[in-house]
C-alpha cells in the first residue's frame, strides 16, 4: 500500500535522489553472475515468473508491538544504510533518517547508532563494505516452486561464495526453540533457491540478529 513504512522509504529515497525501490525480474534482483556458473538461458523460466508485482521492499505485517516496531525500523534503516555504502555514497545522517522512517529526532539518532554498530561489528562489516565483497543486493525477490513469492534481505556475492542474509530483531540459543527453527528453514529454503542459479558456487545463510548485533551462520 502507498502508506506503508516501505513506500515512505521509497518516496523518500528517490526525493533524495536516489534509486525508488520496486519489482524487479529475478536476474535483475540478483547480483551479476561470475563466469563458469549457470548461463542465462537456464533460469529464463524462472526469471520470467519473478517479475510479478509485489509490494516494493518487503512483505512486513503491520507492527504489533513496540519490538516489532523497533526490528521493522531497524530493518529499513539496514537498508538505506546498505544501499548508500553499496552505491559508494555517503550513508544518511540521524536527521534524515528522522523524515525517511517517520521518527522522532532522538529515535533516529539512536537506530542511526544502532546501524552504525552492526556494519562495524568485525563478523557482519564484510557484509556490507563493498571493498569486501564482489557485488550485493537488497531486497531480492524470487518465486518458489509453489509460486509464493519470496523476498530475501540481502544477498552478497563474494569471489568465493553467495551468501543469503535474513534480518531478524531477535535470535534465540535455546535448543528445540520453535520460532528459530522456523527462522533456519526460511534462510534454508533461501539458499536452495539461490544455490540452482550458481551451481559452481557455495551458497551459505546467515541470520543476522538485530538486536545482539551478531551473525549465525545456519
Amino acid at each position: 500500500p502507498a502508506e506503508s513504512p516501505y513506500a515512505l522509504v521509497a518516496a523518500a529515497l528517490k526525493a533524495l535522489g536516489g534509486a525508488a525501490m520496486g519489482p524487479m525480474p529475478l536476474e535483475e534482483a540478483l547480483p551479476e553472475r561470475l563466469s563458469g556458473v549457470a548461463p542465462d538461458s537456464d533460469v529464463d523460466a524462472l526469471s520470467a515468473t519473478a517479475t510479478a508485482q509485489v509490494p516494493a521492499t518487503g512483505l512486513l505485517r503491520q507492527p504489533e508491538n513496540d519490538a516489532m516496531r523497533a526490528g521493522t525500523l531497524l530493518h529499513l534503516a539496514l537498508q538505506v544504510f546498505s544501499d548508500a555504502r553499496d552505491a559508494r555514497t555517503a550513508p544518511p545522517q540521524a536527521t534524515v533518517l528522522a523524515a525517511v522512517l517517520g521518527v522522532a529526532p532522538d529515535e533516529a539518532q539512536a537506530i542511526h547508532d544502532a546501524v552504525r554498530e552492526l556494519c562495524a561489528t568485525p563478523a557482519v562489516s564484510r557484509f556490507f563494505d563493498p571493498d569486501q565483497f564482489a557485488r550485493a543486493r537488497n531486497e531480492v525477490t524470487y518465486v518458489d516452486a509453489q509460486g509464493e513469492v519470496r523476498r530475501v534481505d540481502r544477498v552478497v556475492q563474494f569471489d568465493d561464495a553467495v551468501w543469503v542474509l535474513d534480518y531478524k530483531m531477535q535470535v534465540s540459543d535455546r535448543a528445540g526453540d520453535v520460532r528459530r527453527a522456523a527462522q533456519v528453514a526460511q534462510v534454508g529454503a533461501y539458499v536452495a533457491a539461490l544455490q540452482g542459479l550458481y551451481p559452481n558456487m557455495p551458497v551459505r545463510g546467515v541470520l543476522i540478529d538485530l538486536a545482539a548485533r551478531r551473525l549465525i551462520e545456519i
